[in-house]
This record gives structure tokens, C-alpha cells and sequence, in this order.
């Protein structure tokens, strides 16, 4: 199913006929920052600025929404409805609205509107992305899409349209790594809606509105950009909003009736300008006219701006109207009546306040003053006659009353043109805008968390979009593919929107964006199957032999593979380095062996898949088990993997394992020799539950009446050869009161069988690891009170590289063993409970969509069992289960240098009527003396300080909620001979609360709106029951002292983003030795160095885009150098040409505006913090050095590029398709 409203793609692609006539601008037109209207050096200058933000879906869909959306109403019969000036930034709605009319009815008039600047585009990415959950490579993704259209579509823009701000007037919080991404972009400012009523506070009282934002330290000057904080968040000033959802009065201009009220109006009006210029550094003031999907009636918003608006003009045109007003209040400045055209009234007197009021809060004699909110403008007419009337008024009244404010239509590029030709001097910022609070009890912390399967799927679709894009280009596929491409493109450019992402939209909304993501991978998938057809056949016209079906792998359900008996196993490594991954594919129990593309028969494991999985109520499967092997891949690879079951033969003459139901039976056997009770392992039911050994987890705890235990005798033929999958016995001997003493050394060997110590095949263990041996006294004690059993409190899961220890009665781990070094860390399940109340007053705030408010001080606890121990020789699991519908799984994988924490979590009770949020505590001995640290978008990571903030000081009257932080990928806490990370496998909320402790919120289930607009309580369910989740962390112990267990974790960190991609295929009808001859492993790339990432490979038209990533820091001292001919197996680079991050401009024409700042940045934002720092926001480093130069780029030579620390380089590239060299065999795979 394809997505109708995001594949518009240009009027040129529907008609056949460039549209040149209508975008070249005509004689006198101007273009770009030379159209702007100027302002005047001595006045106020008020930049009026209508606006709608239209939500790529909230309360309602997508499609429901661009069906009342603004944009269907701007231009009517080929022109224009609006004559004024008014911006747009959701692409999604535009594109729709260009592709859905026919050529020479609206399209003309958009062309018209772009030319002219009449109407400009901010931002231009799909959507206005959400700076918290989103990661920064699904940013850039959107943004080049979004820009691309531009590109493609430049007969709809021209050379006017290309936007030059960003406008992130809504998302809840802003992000550190977005400027630094907006600045690469080549955009010259950003403006802000939402800031912490704290900051925003501080910030109106010091004129810090506006301010130069290093977007990263180690990219110096060129991450810096300027950014504006909007006074009235992106609302028109109370009591101007013009729109038909809105109750604010129009401006009534006509003396005679009693409703008359211009004066009053812009004298309102002009205090509000006032007291916003204060905030801020010139003359020049931003005012937005607008809000969510306002101007639906255009006509009527800028009737009155119009009247609101005019100034000068007015003056110069109607000096009769002055010289005929006269006051009838008695009192200066109120309720003037017009002899003339021109009739100032209250409503004017009132604006003109309003715009005093705002003025005071900026550094220019500038102000910006929106105009408009979300949805409005559907009916524009009504906002612009308004508009005029006040800008036209408004003007007036300044004129004659010597007031040095001007009113004018503006747009927020011209806005920040003003204020750079009034060259203020700016403070600066150097961290983040989290978390956000627009009151006491109002953090926004809870949308981190909310909705955690959403989140979850958007970062399985981001896999997806970058596999269909390099295996576009790789596979030299046909470029109509570009269509199912482009679609998973838009939908992923959805999902990052502010309303989508977060978990902040209705649940019907939040369908339906998942059955568009999921509509979209299914189709691009065609991209995947004919890629892996043509590398393995060497001719894309073969029949395919493969369906390389998708499987819900984290639900453990995968129709192919759990109802045949021999598939194929395709995965597909994103990274540009070789990876080792374990892959786990569900199954029905039996014995299977796993062969590589060399015929290698390779490790392997059967381990069952817990009651929590099987129990997940959206599950529909009939796999018991999970086969687990370490998948070895190259970089940028295909690799295939044949899996067959192996059918046993059935001797029931030939005894193999022999089954008792209890040990006295056992005992009873070897006396009488005689088989009593005895079952044939191979008749015995593998659905019965007392099945001793059906690679399950056995109970953990036996009662003191040992005699119900099964035993099972091995007579050295196993299930599986290569696994013994036993419950651990926790007891030293199990004996009857009747045996004699001879028995123990016979029941020593069973259990040793039972481990595995005599299989041919399987893993020989350490002795710590199973039946401990008997010492002679322990024997004569035994043989003395042979009822007596010793118990082991802890045990140990081992790799090469570290050490585990667990405690056996609650199944959790207490120490990390290293080499080097031991560590505290015990892994705790607890939830909050939300608060409730009417939201009628901050104290009664409720827990929410979006805001996370604890009621209680301490989280509640929850107990765990021991579920069992499986060891074998790919895995090693510890399971634990509670009461609470938590169960939780700690893994350790051979030759694998991290801990993995699997845990589900649901039906969340609420029983009692109580909301709850589920978190995970990781609780460690590391003294981190409240210092935490959290990833911007996935890539830098920020100091965090437990209760502090870096630009003011803070007062909480929330200290849980306003302590989390938004986490895409990673948290660390760390001192001197630790570091404890954390990385996720989708955006989560977290923080460091305790010393030692790193706690994420993994779960929320709440039963009250928190009045933010959603409208309903954030209770998903799923069949009928509470939303159950299963997610998956990866621990890392690094020292902190060692630079390359540093780097290392911040390559764990993109390996854990872009996990291989799995497809599993039904091979019933082909034979292994058909599979083997195939071209089962291709070899996309020579891998990178280390601290070089590929972060894209796209088709780009006849070329291919690429962008290279450097992940190291400066203090790395790592420029990397690397020839672009020389890394392609398959593709040979001619030629190479630089682009912004987005591709929107070519390099060399990138030009950076230069400001003044009042002091300098500090060298290291997270050394700096906390050390070297006083409240007046000025950074001192240690050595009195700081950094002030750009990161500019080494020269390159030719194709011989060079990336600087954190460096994200943007070429498009010359190239021929090489086919890849193909071979019947692999032998060094």
C-alpha cells in the first residue's frame, strides 16, 4: 500500500512540462533576504509574521488533517488568497496540496507565492521533526528528503524558495545536536517556541531571547548558530487572535458603532511590543501571527492585520486622518474617533501596548510577533483583514503620536536580517533545552518514554530505509524501485514528527501511523528480495529462489521458520565494518544444525523461548524455541545461513536415555535391575510437562520431599549434540533413606551426564559451573544424615571476557568480573506511581502523555525468583520472573564483550485503579557524585548534574521528573576506574538519581490526561489487554582511562542503532546442495578505519550520495584520512562534489554569518560544567584556553578525502556499477 499524500513529486513529473514561466521572477521581483521589507534604525520595529502549524497528525490523521488543513484554502483559480506575506513548514501538507491540483489552478498560484516571497517555507523538512526521540541520522534523512523536493521541484520554488531558517516553534525541548545538524544544513538561524518557564523567565529578564548556539565543541565556529526564543511561544498576543477558532474580537473600525474599538486595540498592541523588545538585542521584534492549523479563513485573519498593520504609510497617505482625531476619553491615548478613511481605535491603543511590552525583552529595535497557532488560517481572509486593519491603525497612531514603532508584514528570515544588520552583541549557549516544564509540576519527561512499541518500530523502519537504500545503489537496481524507496522515505519523515515519535498523539493516530511505516517497509522490502536474488544468482531475471519473508523477531514468532524444517537465514550488515551479531530465529523444538556460505557446520543453540514471550497477546505463533548462533558479518554484507532440522531415528529396541518420574525409582532400578517406570526418552510426549529435558528451564526450587524430582539417565546419545540445557541443581546430593552409600557416586555421574560433561559434541564446562565434587567428609557426613542438602548461594556466568556473577534464590546478577577489575551492578525492576487530579491548578497536575509527575518520593520495589539457568556453548541466560507482569533475562554471548538485558513488561495492572510507570535501576558501586551523561540525538553525549542547571539557578518542585533526560541511544555514569553504559534499543526517558544508579523508564500505562491537549489517558492496550512490551538493553563496563575501550563504546553505540536486518525464506524445495552453489555472501565494502562510519549510501539520480562520519573526538587527535576509489567493492567513484549536510547547497556557496558574542565558549562544554563555571553564564577553562576556530576541512586530493573529528562530509559521486565477482564457494567465509 503506498502513501498517496507524501509521493507527490513534482508538477513536472504529473504534466511533462517544466513550469519555468511561472517561477522565473519577473522584472522588479526580488528574491531571498532583498525582498524583505527594511526596517528603520531608530524605530521599533514590529515584524508581524502569520503562521499556521499544522501537525503532520495529533488529534487526528494525517489525511483527516490535510482535508482541513490552511494550505487548501491559499490560492483559489491560479492565484493567490493571500497578498501579504505568510510562511509554511509542514512539506507534507504542501506536497499533498501541489500534487492533488491540477496544473494551472493552484499550482500557479503557489508558484507565484514562492516567487514573490509572499509565501515563505521555514524549516522544510517533512515535518517538524521532535528533537528528543528522534536520532540524528533519521533527522538528516528527513531534511535532505524534504530539501530534495526543493531540488527536484525547483520549478515550484526557484531560486527564492530555498528556506534559510529553521522553525521549531513546538517540539518539547530542543536539542544540542539539531543546531549543530541545522548549522551543517547551512541554515543561518533557528527559532524556538517552548523553553522552561524558569529559563524563559531568567532569560526576558537579562535580554538573553536571543543568543549564538555552539551546536558541538569539537566542530567549533561552524556548529554555531543563531537562535531566537519566540516571546509568546508561536501565538499571536492575547487578545489578537483573528482566527475562526478563535474568541478574541475583530477590529471594528467604523465610528458609528458601539463595538468601535482601534484605539484601545493598538495601544494594546503596542505594550505588548515593548515588553517583548526588552528580552532582546536591537530594534527589530519577531511577531507571529498564527497557531496550530490557524488561517483556515485568510481573508478574515489579515482584514485585521491589515488594520492593525499600517504605519508610515498611512501617515504619509492620510495626513487628514490626524489632523482630524480628537480625543474623547479625557485621557491621553485611549479612544480616538476618526474624521477620515483611517479610524484608530481602542483595539489599536491595545496592540501598540502589547508590542511596548515584548520589546523590552530583546536587544534590537526589532520584535517578532506571530500570528497565528495550530490549525488556523483555514478560513485566512478573516486573519488578514484584521491584520490590515491593525497594522494599518497601529501605524497611524504611532505617527502622530511620535512613538518610533513601525508595524509590517514580515516573514522570520527577514526578521533575523534585521537583527543581523543591527549587529548586536549576543550571549551564548552551549548545552541543550532540556528537559522542558512549562510549570512547577509540568515536566515533559514523560513523552521520552511514552508509547515505547511505536518508538521501538520507528527504529526498526530507519534499518529498513538505510538496507533498500544501499542495496539500491550496490545491487545496480532498476531505478523505478525509487518509487517504493521514496515512500518508506516519507513515512519515516512522518514519524519523526513532534506528535508522532514522542507518543504524544491519539491511539487511533498512533495506528495509524504504524500501519503506514509498516505499509512502507513492506513495500520497499521488493528492494531487498531483488537485491538478494540478483548477488546470489547473478542475474536479477532468474525466477527467485528465496521470499526473504519478514519476521516479528522481538515477539519470537516467524511463520517460515517454526513450520518447516529447513529455511534460509539472510541478513544484512548496515555498518562499514565487520560485525559479529547474534541472531535468534524461533522454532519448534527439535535438533538443528546451522551452515554458513562455506559449508562450515557453525556453532549453534536451541534455547527455549520464555512463558513471557510466548504469552505477549499480539503473538501468534507455535514456535517453543529459539536457535541461536553468532552471525560473523563483512561490512555492508549479505550473508546467508541454511538452518536444518535433523530427523532423529526412532530405536526403541536401543535404550538412549532412560526416564524416571522419581529418584526412588531410580534407586529401586539399579537394586532390582528391572526396568520400573522407565520411558524411552524418544516416546515420551515432548508437550508433556514433565518432559525432563526439552531444552526448558526445569523449576528452580525443590520441596524437602526430593522424591517428586524426574531424572533423566543419558546413555550417550543427547537431543542436541551440542547442548545440554538443564535448571542448575542447587543441592549437593538427592538420596532415599533406604539407598546405600554406593549410590552416590552413581548419582554424581548422572548428574554429570546431565550437564553434558560426556556429550560427544557439547561445550565441556568448568567444574564451578555444575555438580560440585564430594570430598570424603562431605561423604561421610551425607552417609550419616543422608536427608541433609548444602546449598549454593551464587553462581557464575562466564565469557572470555568477563565474568557474572548471579544469585541463585533471586536469578539477578550482583558483580561484573573483569580482567582488571570487579563491579558492583544488580539490574532492578520498580515502577512509579502517577499522580491524578483535575489539572485545574498545578498542584492537581496528573501524570501523562507528556508529563511524567510521580506521586510518591521512592519507587515500589518488585521481588524477583530464579526461573531458571541455561548454559550451552553459544549462550549463556539467567532468567528471573515477578509478580508484576516483569520478567526479566541476562545474557552473556560467546566472543561478545557486553551483557544483554532482555526483559518484557505487561499487562501493566491497574486493577487499582493507579497509573504506573515501570522502570529499570541499574545499581552499581561507581561513585559518579551525581554527574551523569546522556546522548544528544544519538551522537554527542552531555554532562548531566543531579538538581542543576547550566544557565540558571534552579528551583524543583519536581526532583524526579526534573531530573530525566531524553535518551536516544546511550546513558553512562562513571569515576576514575569505571564506566557503566547503557545502550537502548529505542528513545527512552532516564536519569542518575542515586549514586551509582542509572535508572531508564521503560514502561508507562496511566489512567488521566494530563490537559496538554491530547484529550485522552495514555492507556494502550493490545488485544483486548494492557500494552506488553519486550525490549532489550546492552551493559557496558569500559574503563574510563583506556582511549580505546572509549572509542570502542562509541562504535557500540552505532552498531547498537543500525542492528543487522533479518529475512528468513522457506527452503523445503531446495536442496542444500542447490544452496551451497549460490553466491551466499557478498562483500558490499572494504571496511572503514576505525572512527569513520558510512552513514549513507543513497541513490541520488545518475549518482550516489554519501556522506562519511567521523565518531571520534579531538581529543582523539584522529583526522581520518580515506581514498573514496578504494572503498566500494562494486562501485568505482570517478568523481566527487561537496554538499551541505541536507544537499540543499553546494559548499562553496555556503556562507557564515559572523556575530558578535559577549563572551567566548569554553573549550569542553562537560569539562567546563560543574568545575569552572558562575551563574552570569560565563565559561573559564582551566589553561585559559579556548577554542575559537573552525573544523575546517584538510585539504583533499581528488578522491582522497579527509574527515575531521566529528566531521559529517556530504559528497555526491561519479560512478560505474562494477558487477561483484561471484563464486560457487566461499572458502574463507
Amino acid at each position: 500500500m503506498l502513501l498517496p499524500l507524501l509521493l507527490i513529486y513534482a508538477v513536472e513529473l504529473s504534466s511533462g512540462v517544466p513550469l519555468t514561466d511561472d517561477i522565473s521572477p519577473r522584472r522588479g521581483e526580488k528574491c531571498g533576504y532583498e525582498s524583505c521589507t527594511q526596517a528603520e534604525p531608530g524605530l521599533l520595529n514590529v515584524h508581524i509574521v502569520p503562521h499556521t502549524h499544522d501537525d503532520v497528525g495529533w488529534l487526528k490523521t494525517v489525511d483527516q488533517y490535510y482535508y482541513g488543513s490552511p494550505l487548501v484554502w491559499l490560492v483559489e483559480d491560479g492565484r493567490p488568497v493571500l497578498i501579504r506575506q505568510f510562511i509554511y513548514v509542514e512539506q507534507a501538507f504542501f506536497w499533498k496540496m501541489v500534487g492533488a491540483t491540477k496544473r494551472g489552478e493552484r499550482q500557479k498560484g503557489a508558484h507565484y507565492a514562492c516567487r514573490t516571497r509572499t509565501a515563505a517555507v521555514c524549516g522544510w523538512g517533512l515535518s517538524m521533526n521532535d528533537e528528543a526521540a528522534s536520532h540524528y541520522q533519521s533527522t538528516i534523512d528527513q531534511f535532505t528528503w524534504g530539501l530534495q523536493f526543493s531540488r527536484k521541484l525547483n520549478d515550484t520554488f526557484g531560486p527564492c524558495g530555498m528556506p534559510k531558517v529553521g522553525w521549531q516553534i513546538d517540539p518539547f525541548g530542543h536539542s544540542r545536536e539539531f543546531a549543530s545538524l541545522l548549522a551543517a544544513m547551512g541554515y543561518d538561524g533557528l527559532f524556538l517556541g517552548r523553553l522552561d518557564y524558569q529559563d524563559k523567565g531568567a532569560r526576558l529578564a537579562q535580554k538573553r531571547m536571543e543568543m549564538i548556539w555552539r551546536g558541538d565543541d569539537d566542530l567549533g565556529n561552524s556548529s554555531d548558530l543563531f537562535t531566537g526564543v519566540l516571546f509568546n511561544t508561536y501565538s499571536p498576543p492575547p487578545g489578537f487572535c483573528f482566527d475562526v477558532l478563535c474568541d478574541d474580537e475583530p477590529i471594528i473600525d467604523d465610528p458609528s458603532s458601539p463595538m468601535f474599538n482601534v484605539d484601545a486595540r493598538v495601544k494594546g498592541f503596542l505594550h505588548i511590543c515593548r515588553n517583548m523588545s526588552k528580552g532582546y538585542s536591537t530594534n527589530n521584534i519577531l511577531v507571529t501571527m498564527g497557531e496550530d492549523f490557524f488561517y483556515q479563513d485568510a481573508g478574515m485573519d489579515f482584514k485585521n492585520l491589515d488594520k492593525l498593520i499600517e504605519h508610515r504609510h498611512a501617515a504619509s497617505r492620510f495626513s487628514d486622518c490626524f489632523l482630524g482625531m480628537e480625543n474623547i476619553s479625557g485621557r491621553e491615548g485611549e479612544f480616538w474617533l476618526v474624521k477620515g478613511p483611517l479610524k484608530p481605535t481602542p483595539k489599536v491603543s491595545a496592540f501598540i501596548g502589547k508590542s511596548l511590552q515584548m520589546s523590552v525583552a530583546y536587544r534590537t529595535d526589532n520584535i517578532l510577533v506571530t500570528m497565528g497557532d495550530d490549525f488556523q488560517y483555514q478560513e485566512a481572509g478573516m486573519w488578514f483583514k484584521n491584520l490590515d486593519k491593525l497594522i494599518e491603525y497601529t501605524n497611524m497612531k504611532a505617527a502622530k503620536d511620535g512613538l518610533n514603532i513601525k508595524l509590517f508584514y514580515s516573514t522570520p528570515d527577514c526578521y533575523l536580517k534585521a537583527v543581523k544588520d543591527a549587529n548586536p552583541t549576543l550571549p551564548t549557549k552551549q548545552d541543550d533545552f532540556f528537559p522542558y516544564a512549562s510549570d512547577p509540576t509540568a515536566y515533559w519527561t514523560g513523552y521520552f518514554t511514552s508509547r515505547p512499541t511505536t518508538k521501538y518500530f520507528e527504529r526498526q523502519g530507519n534499518g529498513y530505509l538505510q538496507m533498500v537504500k544501499h542495496l539500491q545503489v550496490m545491487a545496480n537496481l532498476e531505478q523505478h524501485n525509487e518509487f517504493v524507496l521514496n515512500e518508506l522515505k516519507s513515512a519515516m519523515g512522518v514519524m519523526q514528527h513532534h506528535d508522532a515519535i514522542t507518543g504524544t498523539e491519539k491511539q487511533h493516530v498512533a495506528h495509524d501511523y504504524e500501519r503506514l511505516l509498516n505499509s512502507a517497509i513492506e513495500d520497499a522490502t521488493i528492494i531487498a528480495r531483488q537485491a538478494f536474488n540478483k548477488l546470489a544468482q547473478d542475474d536479477a531475471s532468474e525466477p527467485p529462489l528465496f521470499a526473504y519473508e519478514r519476521c516479528r523477531l522481538n515477539e519470537s514468532s516467524c511463520a517460515v521458520s517454526e513450520t518447516t524444517n529447513q529455511f534460509v537465514v539472510t541478513i544484512y550488515n548496515p555498518l562499514a565494518w565487520d560485525t559479529k551479531e547474534p541472531i535468534r530465529i524461533p522454532v519448534k523444538f527439535g535438533k538443528y544444525e546451522v551452515f554458513a556460505p562455506n559449508a562450515e557446520k557453525i556453532d549453534s543453540q536451541l534455547v527455549d523461548i520464555p512463558e513471557a514471550v510466548k504469552n505477549i497477546p499480539t503473538r501468534k505463533s507455535e514456535a517453543t524455541h529459539e536457535i541461536v548462533f553468532i552471525a560473523k558479518l563483512h561490512a555492508m554484507g549479505v550473508k546467508s545461513f541454511f538452518v536444518k532440522k535433523i530427523n532423529q531415528k526412532r530405536k526403541r529396541d536401543t535404550r538412549k536415555n532412560d526416564y524416571y518420574t522419581n529418584i526412588s525409582d531410580y534407586w529401586k532400578n539399579i537394586r532390582d535391575k528391572t526396568n520400573i517406570d522407565i520411558q524411552n526418552i524418544e516416546d515420551v510426549d515432548i508437550k508433556n510437562s514433565y518432559f525432563p529435558i526439552r531444552d526448558s528451564v526445569l523449576p528452580d526450587k525443590y520441596s524437602s520431599n526430593i522424591d517428586n524430582i524426574p531424572i533423566l539417565v543419558n546413555y550417550g546419545n543427547n537431543i542436541d549434540g551440542k547442548v545440554n540445557v538443564v535448571k542448575e541443581i542447587d543441592i549437593d546430593l538427592l538420596k532415599d533413606k533406604k539407598i546405600t552409600d554406593y549410590g552416590v557416586g552413581e548419582f554424581e555421574r548422572i548428574i554429570k551426564e546431565v550437564y553434558g560433561g560426556k556429550s560427544g559434541e557439547g561445550r565441556s564446562f568448568d567444574r564451578r559451573w555444575s555438580y560440585p565434587s564430594l570430598s570424603e567428609d562431605e561423604m561421610r557426613m551425607l552417609s550419616d544424615e543422608p536427608r541433609v542438602v548444602e546449598r549454593y548461594d551464587e553462581f557464575y556466568l562466564e565469557n572470555e571476557f568477563m565474568k557474572l556473577r548471579i544469585d541463585n534464590e533471586t536469578g539477578q546478577i550482583t558483580h561484573m568480573i573483569l580482567p582488571d577489575r570487579t563491579t558492583n551492578l544488580k539490574i532492578q525492576f520498580s515502577y512509579w506511581t502517577g499522580c491524578y487530579g483535575d489539572n485545574t491548578n498545578t498542584t492537581l497536575r496528573s501524570s501523562g502523555a507528556y508529563i511524567f509527575r510521580p506521586k510518591t518520593k521512592d519507587p515500589y520495589k518488585i521481588a524477583y525468583k530464579n526461573n531458571g539457568t541455561i548454559k550451552g556453548n553459544v549462550v549463556y541466560e539467567v532468567r528471573a520472573t515477578t509478580n508484576e507482569n516483569a520478567f526479566t533475562t541476562l545474557r552473556l554471548y560467546k566472543d561478545l564483550n557486553f551483557v544483554e538485558h532482555d526483559f518484557v513488561i505487561g499487562p501493566i495492572n491497574i486493577n487499582d485503579n493507579v497509573g504506573k510507570e515501570y522502570i529499570v535501576r541499574y545499581e552499581t558501586d561507581v561513585n559518579n557524585k551525581d554527574v551523569f551523561y546522556t546522548d544528544s540525538n544519538g551522537r554527542q553525549l552531555l554532562k548531566r548534574i543531579l538538581n542543576k542547571r547550566s544557565d540558571w539557578n534552579l528551583t524543583l518542585a519536581e526532583p524526579i521528573a526534573g531530573n530525566y533526560y531524553p535518551v536516544t541511544n546511550e546513558i553512562a555514569i562513571e569515576d576514575n576506574n569505571n564506566r557503566i553504559a547503557i545502550l537502548t534499543d529505542r528513545s527512552v526517558g532516564a536519569t542518575s538519581l542515586n549514586n551509582g544508579e542509572l535508572e531508564v523508564m521503560v514502561h508507562r500505562r496511566l489512567l488521566h490526561d494530563d490537559a496538554f491537549g491530547v484529550g485522552e489517558a495514555l492507556n494502550e492496550t493490545a488485544n483486548g489487554v494492557g500494552l506488553v512490551i519486550r525490549g532489550v538493553h546492552r551493559i557496558l563496563n569500559i574503563d574510563p582511562k583506556n582511549d580505546e575501550e572509549l572509542i570502542l563504546e562509541r562504535k557500540y553505540v552505532i552498531a547498537n542503532h543500525l542492528k543487522p536486518v533479518v529475512f528468513v525464506s522457506n527452503a523445503e524445495n531446495v536442496p542444500y546442495e542447490t544452496w551451497i552453489n549460490l553466491n551466499n555472501c557478498f562483500k558490499g565494502i572494504k571496511p572503514l578505519p576505525l572512527g569513520l562510519h558510512l552513514l549513507t549510501l543513497e541513490p541520488w539520480d545518475d549518482k550516489v550520495l554519501i556522506r562519511l562520519e567521523n565518531y571520534l573526538e579531538k581529543s582523539d587527535n584522529s583526522t581520518i584520512e580515506i581514498d573514496l576509489s578504494d572503498v566500494f567493492n562494486n562501485l568505482k567513484i570517478k568523481s566527487i562534489r561537496e554538499t551541505s549536510l541536507a544537499v540543499n547547497r553546494w559548499v562553496g556557496e555556503m556562507e557564515k554569518w559572523v556575530w558578535n558574542k559577549e563572551n567566548d565558549f569554553s573549550d569542553s562544554f562537560n569539562n567546563a560544567y560543574g568545575a569552572d563555571y558562575d551563574n552570569n553564564s560565563d565559561w573559564v577553562k582551566n589553561d585559559g584556553k579556548l577554542k575559537h576556530e573552525d573544523n575546517g576541512n584538510a585539504k583533499d586530493d581528488g578522491l582522497k578525502v579527509k574527515v575531521e573529528a566529528k566531521q559529517i562530509r556530504t559528497f555526491l559521486a561519479d560512478y560505474d556499477y562494477i558487477p561483484p565477482i561471484t563464486k560457487s564457494k566461499f572458502k574463507n567465509f
